[in-house]
């Protein structure tokens, strides 16, 4: 299986990308706003409905409270599910991995040589490294895109992003209330389109880049929306992070 992602950017691609931002319109487009609580509810809906919906217990509504109940549901389930489809990320892309690496799933791009960091269903939580290549299969591939969604309402803290990283997709760090930390290694600075970190506190955390690109990303968006952009060289002083 291959990604959609395609290949990954070229330095004219990625450069064209943030020297040429979206107009402020564009750049205060922001993602739907979608809440696990919506599939709590559906879940929910779905188990008393089909409680209810049981032959033995409907021979048995001796309760107007419990034929109440059953109608509500039955109301419900309609809507909810149209909105649990609209709102919630496509539960096929928890799935849509090639391979998975250090507790990471990939999937292989269309070149066959690069990979894209993808979504799983179990969220990633706490501080998490993606390294420069990971092996598969006896074949070394390039990580250069982060999906989309792929850390969507995830409990990450810190996330470390590799040096030959291409472009990240829309949601891919969206929704991330815990995120304190980004080391990006990567001297291009990735594209991101018009995207930006939707309900991430970017302009609570610190970016770590290279010191030579310190002003490419404060010049591109979302980039230059964190709060302090500093050189990689003073988080190695600050901090004990495992380079990939």
């Amino acid at each position: 299986m291959t990604h959609p992602y395609g290949p990954p950017a070229t330095t004219t691609d990625r450069q064209d990308a943030v020297l040429n931002p979206a107009s402020e319109r564009e750049a205060a487009y922001t993602l739907p706003e979608r809440d696990p609580f919506l599939s709590v509810l559906m879940i929910g809906t779905i188990v008393i409905h089909t409680y209810f919906n049981t032959k033995q217990v409907k021979q048995n509504y001796t309760s107007s409270l419990r034929r109440t109940l059953y109608e509500v549901c039955s109301i419900m389930l309609a809507p909810l599910t149209l909105l649990f489809a609209l709102f919630m990320p496509n539960i096929g892309s928890w799935a849509d991995y090639d391979f998975i690496s250090d507790d990471i799933h990939y999937s292989i791009n269309a070149d066959n040589k690069s990979v894209s960091v993808v979504s799983r269903f179990w969220k990633y939580s706490g501080d998490v490294v993606i390294p420069s290549t990971v092996v598969h299969e006896d074949k070394t591939y390039r990580v250069t895109c982060i999906g989309e969604d792929a850390f969507w309402y995830c409990s990450i803290t810190s996330l470390d992003l590799p040096d030959g990283l291409a472009s990240i997709g829309r949601g891919a760090i969206s929704a991330c209330s815990s995120l304190t930390t980004v080391i990006c290694r990567a001297e291009a600075v990735p594209a991101c389109g018009n995207i930006k970190f939707s309900r991430t506190p970017a302009d609570q955390a610190t970016l770590y880049v290279p010191a030579s690109a310190i002003e490419a990303y404060k010049a591109a968006r979302p980039w230059k929306y964190f709060g302090a952009i500093q050189p990689l060289e003073d988080y190695g002083k600050s901090a004990a992070f495992g380079a990939p």
